[in-house]
Parts: C-alpha cells; structure tokens; sequence
C-alpha cells in the first residue's frame, strides 16, 4: 500500500477474484462430478441443518448469531486493518468507490472503504451477514473483543444485525403473518408487512414468506423468515432478524460487549419491541395474555449462547475448489482425449445439472 492505494491487481480485471474467500478463482464450473467432490468430504446431508463451528446444534434447535457489521472510525487505514488482524496483502481493490467513499476493497463479502470525499468520513468497514461468517471462520468468536475496540477508539456502529435461527419449529411463519392481519400483536412498531416471494425460474417456485416489522427509517427492524425456502433445503428453518442502525446499533454493540449470552440479550430486544398475544374479551389489548408459543420461544432463546455458524458455500467457492483441486486433473484429460476433450466437458456440463438437488439450486441462488 503506498499514498493510501493498493498495489494489488484490481479485482475487476480478473473476473470473480473478489467473491473468492480464500483464493483467487476463476468463472468456469464443469457440473455435477465438480460440485459433489467439494461436498464429499462434509457429513452435511440435505435432510440435516448445518452444525456450528462450535458443535451440533442444542436440543432447543436455536442459534443466536452476529449477522451484520458495519462501522466507521477516525483511524488511519493502516490501523484499521491491524485492529480487524486481516492482512491486507488478502484483500483486493475494486475499481469504483462505495458509499461517498473513492477507495474500496474487498476480501470476499469484507469491504473496507476509505478516502472519502468528505472531510472527516475516516474509514468504513461493512461484513454482510457472509462476511461475519467469514470473519468467523478466520478468528472465531472474538466479536466482543472487536466490538470494544472500535468503542474504545471513538468508532461509529452504522448497522449491526442480530439473528436467531431455529430448527425445531418453535411457530410457522404463517401463524406470525395471521397473528399480523387479525392485528394479535403488541409492539412498538407501528407498520407490518407480510411478503411472499417467488422465483420466475421454475426450478425456484416458491422462495417463502418473510413478515416484516418496522419501517424503512426505523432505527430497529425486525424480519421474520422461511430461510429454509430460501437457501432451498428440505429441512426446517426459519429466521428471525433484529437490524439496528445508528444509536440503536451504537447502543446493541454496548450491550453486547458485557454479555456472554447473545441470546438473552436477542431476547429481550424481542421482548420489549414485539409481542403476539391471545384475544380476550377484555377491550384493552395492552392486557391480553402473551401467546404461549413465544413465551416458549423467547425463554429458550435465552438459553442460547454466541455461536459460530459454518460458513455458508457459494459458487465462488466452489470455482476456487476447481481451480486447486481439479484444474490439474482436466489438463492430463485433455492431453490424453485430445480433440475429444470438449465434447467430454460438455456431456459433465449437461449431465450434471439433471443431477442438481436442492443444495445446488440453493448455491445458485445465493450468487447475487
């Protein structure tokens, strides 16, 4: 790095190097035989929720997870980067700035922005809920201590998104969008929404049901979720988010550095901004008993520890694994079949998307 610009080759002229977590990829992927060598050295089967870094899920089937980060401090870039223990030399630049910000690179879904145009913008760090699984995957638990040094250095909390992932099936998506329009709900939150999303492709159909909580200016939101639909597996999941922007956010990062217990604390943000409760034939809706279903709900999420989820695969991934693993394998192929070779590469291609299952058309649909 040298006058605040990376010396490093620019992402965009090497196509897709900025989606790759690990290693620099290419675009071209050869099909069924590809993809189930990546997989095949996982026990992770389609009829099984993904396990933790930290074990297999509890009994209660919830996990409680840091799902968005963005930040800005007054710091120089190159302190930035010592605070977050990411070497520079894995991150890439991007050709076009972000967010009033000329300077922009990327290590997978990572971004760090600098130079902004405005006098006093500091840095900008933002990690996707990818990123945080990212981030994870490189230091493990270590949010708190992240989270305090940015207090401690003056930095600004812009987002920080909580979630709460459960798969046991503690309610259905559906009671939530009911309780919604017969108006059982006491909150704080004056809007809801119940979406439904589906996919124009027809291996896609129905991408599920999401309710949301809040407006768009609301300094707290809250989404609730079939993410089973939309990762496309066959198992039950559903996801309930909690996003906090600006003070709230400031506020959520506070909290979380003096918990141990993500969840408790997940909880009790639930608790006071959003209840649903059973009708009476009391007029006054502030004393209708809360549903018994969240009461069980949030007591069990309580019970939930900070957890390091596994880090979702994406295609890109799956590129990089090519490259690395079977890259050198198809060069001796197309030694050995010579002008056959292509045809070859073509009936792997063809005969490979017959074989998709839902773990295949979930990687797909994760590429944005």
């Amino acid at each position: 790095m040298k006058n605040n610009t990376f010396l490093s080759k620019n992402v965009n002229e090497i196509p897709f190097e900025s989606e790759v977590v690990l290693d620099p990829s290419g675009f071209f992927v050869t099909g069924e035989a590809v993809i189930e060598g990546m997989f095949a050295s996982e026990n992770a089967l389609n009829s099984m929720p993904p396990n933790s870094n930290t074990g297999a899920i509890g009994t209660n089937g919830l996990h409680t997870l840091i799902d968005w980060v963005s930040f800005t401090l007054k710091e120089p870039l190159e302190s930035v980067f010592e605070m977050l223990k990411v070497p520079v030399n894995e991150f890439v630049e991007m050709k076009r700035g972000l967010n009033g910000y000329l300077g922009h690179v990327k290590r997978g879904a990572i971004s760090v922005l600098y130079n902004g145009q405005c006098d006093n913008m500091g840095v900008h760090v933002m990690m996707s809920g990818m990123g945080c699984r990212e981030y994870e995957n490189i230091h493990g638990n270590v949010w708190q201590e992240l989270f305090q040094k940015v207090l401690n250095k003056g930095g600004h909390f812009t987002r920080l998104d909580t979630a709460i992932d459960d798969y046991k099936g503690y309610f259905k998506i559906d009671d939530i969008a009911d309780k919604v329009r017969k108006r059982e709900v006491k909150s704080i939150f004056r809007k809801a929404d119940v979406r439904v999303s589906y996919g124009l492709n027809e291996l896609e159909g129905n991408n599920g049901m999401t309710v949301y909580f809040g407006s768009n200016s609301s300094m707290i939101k809250c989404r609730m979720y079939e993410k089973s639909k939309q990762m496309g597996v066959d198992y039950f999941w559903n996801r309930v988010e909690v996003e906090t922007r600006d003070e709230r956010a400031q506020e959520l990062a506070k909290e979380i550095v003096k918990t141990d217990d993500l969840g408790k604390l997940v909880a009790g943000v639930l608790k006071r901004y959003l209840n649903f409760v059973e009708p009476s034939n009391d007029s006054n809706k502030s004393r209708w008993d809360i549903s018994g279903w969240w009461d069980i709900y949030l007591g069990d999420v309580e019970k939930v520890k900070l957890t390091v989820k596994k880090v979702q695969r994406t295609l890109s991934q799956v590129t990089a694994w090519v490259e690395r693993q079977v890259s050198p394998s198809l060069a001796l192929m197309k030694e050995k079949m010579g002008k056959h070779f292509h045809s070859y590469v073509q009936y792997l291609v063809y005969s490979g998307k017959d074989r998709w299952t839902p773990k295949h058309i979930a990687l797909l649909n994760a590429v944005t």
